[in-house]
């Protein structure tokens, strides 16, 4: 029985039948029967079929590049798709990348689905970049406390030997001389400079490394006449009393006043205090910026009190000794350390065969002075006349008070000629001085005995002042105001 199409019911059904097994037998091309071979819309129908076959098999493989030559909805639906897969392939890359900001607003429940996925990846992602970040402070922290603890173990026992080291020095000026270099043990530098602090100027006493550098301290310096408010850093010493740590130099404003130190990238100074008071400052350069950090602060602060007690302390024991060899009415020196320092001299001048004199001065009716006007007046002529006699002596020349109202003058590598000369000087200047004291002009003249060394016998210290004194006793026997040998 045949169709209206001109083809029997078992035709149909066969044709019916390829069809299914072209749909649901994909990768494979079921036989066609003869028949079918002349119907060219069968034909059209087995390449559609197969085209739709063979993009719907690459898409369920994951190949999106394949294209689709047929038209019509299926067609366009399949494309759409296709399409879709595409931008969220894209997408699902993008979010691989970190941008978690993609989101799917075409593919119905999916697309809720997936937007939920990646709000939660990014929340996740957040926290582990957080926990990370967490983990990684807390190692630095870690790391810097250890290291913060070997470096103040280290200082701290560095701190101890300097200590040591600076208790050592009993003189002021022997301590200034080393104090750069024995702090090195505790700070390391570059270049290294010591100020002391002059009212409201400063000046450098000592300084190391600049001249390795080619760092000229006096154009550093020029222009700015080291008044200490020119120099910021200076200043900042001086006012707070504390140390001061500059990591970086070329981010710190009170640098910029020392444009001619850019290869100093760290810097730290120290302010030196004797009973509370700034005498000085040291200042340590390092060439790498953030050398210097602030947890040396402490230790820099120890370093302080360390250095102003031990400089207070040479201080106090120059003064002590200064004290007991300085008379202290007069200022000169006493009996005993002129003694001291001439049998030396002596020694010297009998060894070398060398001259020497001796002066002896004594005031002329002094205790007239001291009847008529005071004993505070009188006090006021000794000082007057020792400092007169001690400014017209040379810095080899030694003078002492020898008792009373009188003074000795040791005279090195000088004639009996020479020193006659200097005695006559003197009693010259003694003559014209005039003391005021209460309204009252006083002057007064004065008596000297000179002696020469006598260079054959190497006579001893007594036997030289014996004849000073005796030459002494012939000035006032014969009127006073002279001098005699």
């Amino acid at each position: 029985m045949e169709t209206p199409t001109g083809l029997s019911i078992e035709e149909i059904r066969n044709l019916i039948k390829t069809i299914e097994e072209l749909f649901l037998m994909p990768g494979t091309k079921p036989p066609i029967p003869e028949v079918f071979n002349d119907l060219p819309e069968f034909k059209k129908i087995v390449t559609t079929i197969e085209s739709l076959q063979q993009f719907i098999y690459a898409l369920s493989n994951g190949d999106l590049s394949h294209s689709l030559q047929i038209r019509g909805k299926l067609a366009g639906s399949l494309k759409g798709l296709q399409a879709s897969l595409r931008h969220l392939t894209w997408q699902t890359q993008m979010i691989a990348d970190g941008d978690f900001s993609q989101r799917v607003d075409f593919m119905g429940e999916f697309s809720v689905a997936f937007n939920q996925m990646v709000i939660s990846l990014e929340e996740a992602r957040s926290a582990l970049e957080q926990s990370q970040n967490q983990l990684r402070e807390e190692i630095l922290i870690r790391k810097l406390a250890e290291t913060a603890e070997r470096e103040a173990r280290l200082i701290s026992d560095h701190l101890r030997i300097v200590s040591s080291e600076l208790n050592r020095f009993q003189d002021k000026d022997q301590l200034l001389n080393q104090l750069l270099s024995i702090v090195k043990e505790v700070i390391a530098y570059d270049t290294a400079a010591l100020g002391k602090i002059n009212n409201e100027c400063f000046e450098i006493i000592h300084n190391i490394g600049f001249a390795e550098r080619n760092i000229d301290m006096e154009r550093v310096m020029a222009g700015k006449d080291c008044i200490v408010e020119n120099f910021p850093v200076i200043q900042d010493l001086v006012s707070f009393k504390q140390p001061l740590i500059i990591s970086d130099t070329h981010s710190d404003i009170r640098w910029r006043i020392l444009p001619d130190m850019e290869d100093v990238s760290s810097w730290v100074g120290i302010p030196i205090l004797i009973r509370d008071k700034v005498f000085g400052f040291m200042t340590f350069n390092k060439t790498e910026v953030n050398f210097y950090q602030p947890y040396l602060f402490k230790a820099l602060q120890i370093l302080t009190n360390q250095v102003s007690m031990a400089l207070e302390n040479a201080t106090l024991f120059n003064e002590i000794q200064r004290l007991a060899t300085i008379d202290p009415l007069t200022q000169v020196h006493n009996r005993r350390f002129f003694f001291d320092q001439a049998i030396i001299e002596l020694e010297r001048c009998c060894r070398y065969k060398r001259p020497a004199c001796i002066i002896l001065i004594d005031i002329d009716f002094f205790k007239s002075v001291n009847d008529h006007y005071g004993h505070l007046a009188g006090d006021l002529v000794l000082k007057n006349v020792a400092a007169l006699i001690r400014n017209q002596l040379r810095t080899v020349d030694f003078l002492g008070r020898y008792g009373g109202e009188e003074f000795v003058v040791f005279l090195p590598e000088t004639s009996e000629t020479s020193a006659f000369q200097v005695a006559e000087r003197l009693r010259k200047e003694i003559e014209a001085l005039v003391v005021h004291y209460s309204n009252n002009n006083i002057q007064c003249t004065v008596s000297l005995g000179l002696a020469s060394f006598d260079i054959k016998f190497c006579n001893k210290l007594e036997d030289f002042l014996e004849q000073a004194d005796q030459a002494l006793y012939r000035a006032k026997h014969n009127g006073r105001n002279q001098v005699s040998l």
